[in-house]
């Protein structure tokens, strides 16, 4: 039986039971940054609106697995959360290599990047087109939110640029907002189950012309939403 045939026959009753949430923090393995390009996203519109929070939807699984394969059975996911890369450029192979660079708690170097997905701005990975990466593939846990819970059932969102200077482009926003929906459908996500860096910890990722507003509705609204500046 398939990966995705096993998937979709087992993910609802995995996410019903998943009812209390590890605490593991999560590492990963390293990512090449030429993937051929995706497949079209899908646009999961249709079935939003009857969609119950909390119920996941077959059909949408099957498109999120058509879009971006996996190689191992799908984690029963609770969160999506969103970071800026915090620079101008950058791609699925530069966020590799300098994650490379860290060291996690116990002093031993990340295996790679931290994120699932990596959305690019144009300069390094093409403006709103939607990477997957080594973590989404593999079904491993994130190395990116900072909290147990979120690393180990969250899907690590990074879109490229510095959000403190200037706000995401209309194609990053775009993709963000598809991506996410089709993510919510998939999972039964409700909208408080997207959530920002900051929203977890201290930090300023990802920025403060990013609004949440934009992608998952006027509840996570900013006082920079549409990209005016402060």
């Amino acid at each position: 039986m398939s990966i995705v045939s096993r998937t979709l026959r087992t993910i609802p009753g995995r996410l019903a039971a998943c009812g209390v949430l590890s605490a593991a923090l999560g590492s990963g393995a390293a990512e090449e940054d030429r993937p051929s390009p995706p497949p079209p996203l899908p646009t999961a519109t249709a079935q939003a609106p009857s969609l119950p929070a909390g119920e996941p939807s077959r059909t949408a699984l099957r498109s999120l697995l058509a879009a971006w394969p996996v190689e191992r059975e799908v984690r029963p996911w609770k969160y999506v959360v969103f970071h800026h890369s915090a620079t101008e450029s950058g791609s699925v192979a530069s966020l590799d290599a300098a994650h490379r660079q860290r060291l996690d708690a116990e002093g031993r170097p990340w295996r790679g990047i931290g994120y699932h997905f990596v959305i690019g701005n144009g300069h390094g990975l093409g403006d709103g087109t939607i990477a997957a990466t080594f973590r989404w593939r593999e079904q491993s846990e994130g190395a990116h939110a900072g909290v147990p819970d979120f690393n180990q059932w969250g899907i690590g969102i990074c879109l490229v640029g510095d959000f403190e200077q200037a706000p995401p482009t209309r194609r990053q926003v775009a993709a963000s907002r598809r991506l996410v929906r089709l993510l919510q459908q998939a999972f039964g996500l409700r909208d408080q189950d997207v959530c920002r860096h900051g929203d977890l910890k201290a930090t300023a990722c990802p920025g403060a012309y990013f609004s949440l507003a934009e992608i998952v509705g006027e509840r996570h609204d900013s006082p920079h939403a549409g990209g005016e500046p402060p």
